[in-house]
């Protein structure tokens, strides 16, 4: 998750590392739960702008379809 997400600025990576042994104690439910409070929720969908971004891996239907939609090039 580390090197595919987008971690919120607010999370300190190192502290949670050091913490992993308390992370696999808790229960799935909450496992879950603390790692989507991790991500920043403002990079949960990729901007029109950026889909052409190689970093995004957005497929080549989805490409055509973003731009047949906001009108660009398709």
């Amino acid at each position: 998750m580390q090197d595919k997400a987008f971690i919120s600025y607010k999370v300190d990576i190192k502290t949670i590392n050091a913490s992993i042994d308390e992370f696999e104690k808790l229960p799935f439910k909450d496992q879950k739960r603390f790692l989507i409070e991790t991500l920043d929720k403002n990079m949960l969908y990729v901007p029109y702008s950026e889909i052409d971004d190689v970093d995004y891996s957005i497929s080549d239907e989805d490409k055509k379809l973003n731009h047949k939609f906001y009108g660009g090039k398709a």
